[in-house]
């Protein structure tokens, strides 16, 4: 995890560029860019982003795992034995037309 670094303006930044890209990336720094809109802009390093992706990446991972694991676990939840027992259940009249 980067450690922040006292917002700045746009100025500021394009007056010290090369000093804060080194900061950022020698010394995991993130710089806040306060822009006259009122909205921020944050500089971080290629591997704080790569890490932020991945971290993102593994906990969809795991909010898809739990959905699935609550999905077999919830009790109202229908259980087949087969694929034959799911889909007459799915087509119900509609199965008894379907040929062999």
């Amino acid at each position: 995890m980067s450690t922040i670094v006292t917002a700045t303006t746009p100025s500021k930044v394009r007056a010290n560029l090369t000093t804060i890209f080194n900061d950022v990336s020698k010394n995991k720094k993130e710089v806040h860019v306060v822009l006259s809109s009122g909205q921020n802009v944050v500089i971080v390093s290629e591997e704080e982003l790569n890490s932020l992706r991945s971290n993102f990446q593994s906990l969809k991972k795991q909010l898809i795992l739990q959905k699935r694991l609550d999905y077999i676990n919830d009790p109202t939840t229908v259980k087949y034995e087969n694929a034959k027992e799911m889909m007459e259940d799915i087509l119900g009249d509609l199965y008894d037309g379907i040929p062999e």
